[in-house]
């Protein structure tokens, strides 16, 4: 499983266009991918449902990692309304997204 889960990683950041530095919020992704994905050997069941008990049925939540993503600011009456950052994933514990703005949270960083 350690593999399969560094091979996804690999990809992932690959496929966004990031850097090493951000090998964390990665691999959070890609646990929370397999955790959603039928195995069969569960019976065609997620480990997520068999873990829980209930069907999984947030999948219209899924984006692609590193895709665009705008959060809302509000600065000044003048300031544009929301800056462009990336999706990093899911934020534990609150309903909300996982952002990274480069020009304000620097390499690593990431906005919640």
């Amino acid at each position: 499983m350690n593999q399969t889960l560094i091979e996804k990683v690999r990809c992932i950041l690959s496929q966004a266009g990031l850097s090493k530095a951000f090998w964390a919020e990665a691999l959070s992704y890609a646990v929370h991918l397999v955790n959603r994905l039928p195995v069969s050997g569960n019976g065609g069941r997620t480990p997520l449902e068999v873990w829980s008990g209930s069907p999984v049925s947030d999948y219209d939540k899924l984006h692609v990692f590193g895709c665009p993503a705008y959060y809302h600011v509000t600065d000044s009456k003048l300031d544009p309304r929301a800056k462009k950052a990336k999706f990093m994933g899911f934020s534990k514990g609150v309903k909300g997204y996982r952002l990274w703005c480069p020009e304000t949270s620097g390499e690593g960083g990431v906005l919640s």
